[in-house]
């Protein structure tokens, strides 16, 4: 029986130890749990600032990024600041946001060149598109951006359309200002016109006022999708995407060893770069939109490259928005660690194709021919503009411009002819000006057997004078001064009466000439080549032909001098930039070159 009992009492105590230990253990767990958990619970939660765009912002993709993110990085909080990339910089340069989000190549060099921010990556893209009227008042539709600006800015000087800029130094804006530069127009300049409007706000607030006021204007398409499907806005797509219109979005973190930032969260930072690059990044952007509006409203940029299938868009971007080859050199790294080793390298050529040069067309009278071509490497370089030039007589000019030739500005040889075309209503505003002067003068071969040595020797039987047509200014200048030296030497009622040699003086002289000529350029050549004793042209042309030619001058009195005029022609394809030009020969270094030629300033 004790044996028994004493079985029967060892099974009972193992059966309660093993309950013991089981209880214990579920203790201990439970303790180290709660305690984990609780000292979870106590670590407090990073904060992340990115300082970022409008477009991001009002489209509520930052709502989607900043939820997503933080499901996988539970121990940061992410806030977005959204404004024009401008400020959106500035606020980063500050160093009141850790990062940057935002769309503008050549800001985000600087940002990085001036140390305040390293490794950049580019992680989207989309297309910036001109909206505008149905109605499309300026005739824009499928139009090149460069064309469709040149068309809005005639139609608007017309009033006939209205165009509104963002206004606001954001990234977009930048975008217009670059477009309008490249359709040969200053955005300084257009602002104080009265067609031109800004809105100095976000995408939505411009995009309500183009709607308003029934204007075109430059958007993001995200933007413009997610407006028009709102109804906010009727206005419809007039100029597509194109090379011109590209729109790419960069990450920058703080550069922590720069003073003003040093306090940034650079591994957040860094953190929140990898999840933009990684697969459940670029989704975001690529699903972002696409079953509402049928496209994604931001399309990843590493999935594009990645993919390699659409060479030319890749070629646009790395053109567009990278620097030297790589979208950061490595200059402008620290600790990026595998951030660039692991993303494909775009295989396609780094040098864009050189832009088109704006052309430039110039009707120039003869005599400011050599002043203008010394003049031409520069301005061409300066305005990536190629001048065509039209010389020859002002008359002859005249008539062309009258009859519909393509010209954007006219360099007269007599102001006459540009008033008689403000008469005709041709000018660029009905305005030109006077610009220079030239005197005449009596021009002679370099070796002659006749000899002349003064005024009075023209008169003389057998002298063989070359002149230029009554109806170009040379021409009229010398018949006045001809008539001039007769009324004031040769009038004997004259206080300026010199004696009978200067009587019929002007009568005397026509009798000698022997060749009329269409230009002053003809004229010189003329004398120049032995075919004339001698002929009138103007002082710079002596100046210009050195040794070849010795002349007489004439005195002021009886020298009769042209005015020259200068103006842009009504029909101008590029009236800024022929604007520019007219106001360098207004300019004191303009005057200064045309006093290298013998021209006398009209100031």
């Amino acid at each position: 029986m004790r044996e028994l009992s004493d079985k029967s009492t060892g099974k009972g105590i193992s059966q309660r130890t093993k309950l013991l230990a089981v209880a214990i253990i579920v203790i201990v767990v439970l303790g180290v749990g709660s305690y984990s958990y609780l000292n979870m619970a106590k670590t407090p939660r990073q904060n992340l600032i990115v300082s970022t765009t409008t477009s991001l912002y009002e489209t509520g993709f930052l709502d989607l990024l900043k939820s997503e993110f933080e499901k996988d990085n539970p121990t940061i909080n992410v806030s977005f600041i959204s404004q024009g990339t401008g400020l959106a910089i500035q606020t980063a340069m500050k160093g009141d946001a850790d990062m940057i989000l935002v769309h503008d190549a050549a800001r985000e060099l600087k940002f990085l060149q001036d140390g305040y921010g390293v490794n950049r990556k580019v992680v989207a893209y989309n297309f910036f598109v001109i909206v505008g009227p149905q109605e499309d008042p300026a005739g824009v539709k499928g139009a090149s951006a460069l064309d469709a600006f040149k068309k809005i800015k005639a139609a608007g000087e017309k009033k006939s359309a209205i165009w509104v800029s963002r206004g606001d130094d954001s990234g977009t804006h930048s975008k217009e200002k670059g477009i309008w530069k490249s359709a040969g127009f200053n955005a300084t300049i257009l602002r104080t016109q009265e067609w031109y409007l800004e809105a100095g706000s976000g995408m939505t607030a411009t995009l309500k006022l183009a709607n308003e006021k029934r204007a075109y204007t430059l958007t993001d398409l995200g933007s413009y999708l997610m407006n028009y499907n709102k109804k906010n806005i009727d206005l419809v797509v007039q100029v597509e995407a194109g090379k011109n219109t590209l729109n790419v979005y960069s990450v920058i973190a703080n550069n922590p060893r720069k003073t003003e930032v040093a306090k940034s969260n650079f591994n957040a930072s860094m953190t929140f770069i990898r999840y933009m690059l990684s697969d459940k990044g670029q989704a975001l952007f690529d699903n972002y939109g696409r079953a509402e509006y049928g496209k994604p409203l931001f399309a990843p940029y590493i999935s594009l490259l990645r993919s390699g299938n659409n060479t030319q868009l890749i070629t646009w971007i790395v053109q567009g928005a990278y620097f030297n080859g790589s979208d950061c050199p490595s200059q402008y790294r620290y600790q990026e660690g595998e951030l660039y080793t692991s993303q494909p390298t775009p295989n396609v050529p780094l040098t864009p194709e050189p832009p088109k040069a704006s052309k430039l067309q110039v009707f120039v009278a003869s005599s400011l021919s050599k002043a203008v071509k010394k003049h031409q490497p520069t301005f061409e370089k300066e305005n990536n503009v190629k001048i065509n030039f039209t010389a020859g007589g002002s008359d002859s000019l005249y008539q062309k411009i009258f009859s519909g030739s393509p010209a954007d500005i006219f360099l007269s040889a007599d102001f006459k002819w540009t008033k008689t075309l403000k008469g005709d209503k041709l000018l660029y505003k009905s305005e030109y000006k006077n610009f220079t002067t030239n005197s005449m003068t009596v021009i002679l071969p370099a070796s002659s057997s006749k000899n002349i040595t003064s005024l009075e020797e023209l008169a003389e039987p057998h002298t063989r004078i070359v002149v230029a047509n009554l109806n170009v200014p040379v021409g009229k200048a010398t018949d006045t001064t001809l008539a001039n030296i007769e009324k004031t030497w040769g009038n004997r009622s004259s206080s300026k009466y010199k004696g009978s040699i200067w009587e019929h003086f002007r009568d005397r002289v026509l009798l000698n000439i022997v060749s009329r000529e269409v230009t002053v350029s003809d004229v010189v050549n003329r004398v120049k080549m032995g075919l004339g004793d001698a002929g009138f042209a103007y002082a710079t042309d002596v100046k210009s032909q050195g040794s070849n030619l010795t002349y007489i001058g004439i005195p002021s009195e009886v020298n009769a001098k042209s005015t020259y005029g200068i103006a842009l022609i009504k029909n101008t394809a590029n009236s800024d930039l022929a604007m520019k030009y007219m106001n360098f020969w207004l300019s004191d270094e303009g005057q200064k070159l045309l006093a290298d030629y013998g021209f006398v300033s009209i100031k």
